[in-house]
C-alpha cells in the first residue's frame, strides 16, 4: 500500500473495494459474529484504513489544489463508508476484540474520529450527503460501542 499511497485514484479504488467487501448487505457474509474469520475481514480492512489515516495525519496533509471534496474529503467519505459497513455489518461480534485482546477497533474508531475533528465542520456542512454519513457514523458508533469509548480512548488524542 506505502508504494501506491501517492496515487489517490488507486487509494480510492482500493478503499471502494474494502467497503464493498465489509459491506454484509442481504448477510452475504456468512460468519458466526464470534468466528475468527469476521475478525480477520475486518483487521485485514481496519489495518490499511489505520495506515492510510496515520500517514496522512487525519487527512491534515492532503493539500486541497482545486475542490475540497475531490482533494479531501472523498476520502474521509471512503474511510466512513469502511466504517459504517464494519460496526452496522452484523459479521463480528467487537467484543471478540476483547477476547483476543485486539485493539484494532479502537485504534480504528480513534483514527476515525480524528480525521473528522480534524476537518472543519463548516467545510463538511456544504456537502449534505457526507454531512448526513457524519452523523449516521457517529450515532451508531455511539448506540453500539459508547462503552468501548469510555474504556479505551485516549481523550488527549481527540
Amino acid at each position: 500500500m506505502t508504494g501506491f499511497i501517492h496515487d489517490d485514484e488507486l487509494v480510492l479504488i482500493i478503499f471502494k473495494y474494502l467497503s464493498e467487501l465489509v459491506n454484509n448487505r442481504c448477510s452475504r457474509l456468512r460468519f458466526d459474529t464470534w468466528n475468527i474469520n469476521g475478525l480477520i475481514v475486518f483487521k485485514e480492512a481496519a489495518k490499511i484504513s489505520i495506515q492510510y489515516l496515520q500517514w496522512t495525519e487525519s487527512l491534515e496533509k492532503k493539500q486541497v489544489k482545486s475542490d475540497l471534496y475531490k482533494d479531501k474529503l472523498k476520502f474521509l467519505d471512503s474511510f466512513m463508508n469502511i466504517y459504517i459497513n464494519c460496526i452496522t455489518g452484523h459479521f463480528i461480534n467487537f467484543a471478540i476484540c476483547e477476547f483476543y485482546s485486539d485493539d484494532t477497533f479502537s485504534q480504528l474508531s480513534q483514527c476515525m474520529f480524528k480525521a473528522i475533528v480534524s476537518l472543519n465542520y463548516q467545510d463538511i456542512k456544504v456537502y449534505d450527503k457526507l454531512h448526513k454519513k457524519c452523523f449516521s457514523l457517529i450515532e451508531s458508533f455511539f448506540r453500539n460501542h459508547l462503552e468501548l469509548m469510555m474504556m479505551k480512548f485516549d481523550f488527549q488524542m481527540i
